[in-house]
């Protein structure tokens, strides 16, 4: 199979650049270069999968794959921020609570 980035329909194009500046940054900051090798062998293929399935006809699942990721993190992430406020609040109520409470015994 032959591999060509001007071939790429475009989910498969946007996972292909993104996938590269991410090898790059990575590359620059560590020089691991066999873990990079993988990675770039592994983002071609998966580039080649999601170009297979816009070739055919599945171009809306081809999205859903690229951004499913995304929209997952997206609401793990709301959900940590969510917990942490929360933790916060019922942290600054216990502190209060235990302020009354030592202010009291002292008097």
């Amino acid at each position: 199979m032959k591999f060509s980035v001007k071939e790429l329909c475009t989910p498969a194009f946007i996972y292909f650049c993104l996938a590269v500046v991410g090898i790059v940054i990575d590359f620059a900051k560590t020089y691991r270069i066999m873990y990079n090798a993988v990675m770039l062998l592994f983002t071609i293929g998966w580039s080649m999968f999601l170009n297979y399935l816009c070739n055919k006809g599945y171009s809306s699942l081809s999205w859903i794959v690229l951004l499913l990721p995304l929209i997952v993190n997206f609401f793990v992430l709301a959900k940590l921020v969510s917990t942490q406020k929360q933790n916060t609040s019922q942290n600054k109520q216990q502190n209060q609570q235990n302020q009354q409470m030592s202010n009291g015994s002292t008097m």
